[in-house]
């Protein structure tokens, strides 16, 4: 395969990608409210789970999972709050990788000494413009 088979094959590959991609959102969107739709209907009836069906199976309404999170402005406090509640193994410090991945690309770009503790791995990129 030559560079033009390759680079058109490349093309067609991201196209492609970005069809799947746009399909598989538009079919969780749709699981998403058929789920919303069906615990619905038998919250209304009281229910916690459908009938059994041969060949297909059932579903059961489980315990909702919770997310949690907190705004960098009440970290001081939710931190405080876990001390106080014996939970300090929840807290974590950390930095955010893709600000260090930007300091250190930078550093390497000045040719700056980069500490061993940190550990780096570079990916190939391409830009693809299409004519």
């Amino acid at each position: 395969m030559n560079e033009k088979e390759q680079l058109e094959k490349m093309f067609r590959l991201k196209s492609e990608i970005k069809t799947l991609d746009d399909a598989l959102s538009i079919k969780k969107a749709e699981f998403e409210n058929l789920k919303n739709i069906l615990v619905e209907y038998l919250e209304d009836r009281e229910q916690t789970s459908t009938g059994k069906y041969a060949g297909l199976g059932h579903l059961t309404v489980a315990r909702p999972r919770i997310f949690a999170s907190y705004e960098k402005d009440d970290e001081a406090s939710v931190f405080y709050w876990l001390s106080e509640n014996g939970l300090t193994d929840l807290i974590k410090r950390s930095v955010n990788s893709n600000s260090l991945s930007s300091v250190v690309s930078h550093w390497m770009e000045e040719g700056m000494e980069i500490p061993s503790q940190i550990k780096i791995y570079s990916k190939n990129q391409i830009r693809m413009y299409k004519s």
